[in-house]
């Protein structure tokens, strides 16, 4: 549905609806799926096809639609997981993990096996650890799954407030791009993704 990324110190939003698909950016790169035309490039180097560990290496964070998390571990050893990618001891990568679960707010379910999370808190766990590897670029992929259509409209209002442009995607290719409040502000996309 949406997500928020940081390119050269600017937020960017991208919109599109369930019906049309992965956009090519989540659903080419990072990753084993090389894109079927053109290439995608991250700070100088063509990215598709490169495994999750060079990926992460290179900078490249991200979230899945379908949420995974090792189950039969706590929460800050989910994120302690992440954080090795960037700590050079343990005792720097729990310290990284549990100051990333303070920043998402799941800093009091430090201790509880994975398993034990509701859905929103393992959708929030997925985050944490992508964002103990301290990506330079974050993709979430469908941040907003398993939400209540009302809490998506909400959550799309924010990713627009947070973000500095943002992008409609409609079969693939974009349909609008614009300032955050351009797009918020059209009529199209007030009544798709903001219930107005």
């Amino acid at each position: 549905m949406s997500a928020v990324r940081r390119f050269g110190g600017e937020y960017r939003c991208v919109l599109h609806s369930r019906r049309t698909g992965d956009p090519p950016c989540s659903a080419s790169s990072p990753g084993p799926c090389p894109p079927t035309s053109g290439q995608v490039w991250f700070e100088g180097k063509n990215i598709p096809g490169l495994d999750a560990a060079a990926c992460c290496a290179a900078g490249i964070g991200r979230t899945f639609q379908v949420v995974r998390s090792f189950d039969s571990m706590s929460v800050l050893e989910n994120v302690t997981v992440g954080a090795y990618n960037r700590a050079k001891t343990t005792k720097a990568a729990k310290r990284l993990a549990m100051e990333t679960l303070e920043w998402t707010g799941l800093a009091h379910r430090a201790d509880r096996l994975a398993v034990k999370l509701t859905p929103l808190e393992k959708r929030r766990l997925e985050v944490a650890r992508a964002l103990a590897t301290k990506p330079r670029l974050l993709l979430l992929d469908e941040p907003s799954q398993g939400i209540m259509p009302k809490l998506v409209e909400q959550r799309v209002a924010e990713c627009l407030d947070v973000a500095d442009r943002a992008y409609v995607l409609q079969t693939g290719r974009v349909a609008l791009s614009g300032t955050s409040a351009e797009i918020a502000a059209d009529d199209g996309v007030r009544r798709a993704y903001l219930g107005i």
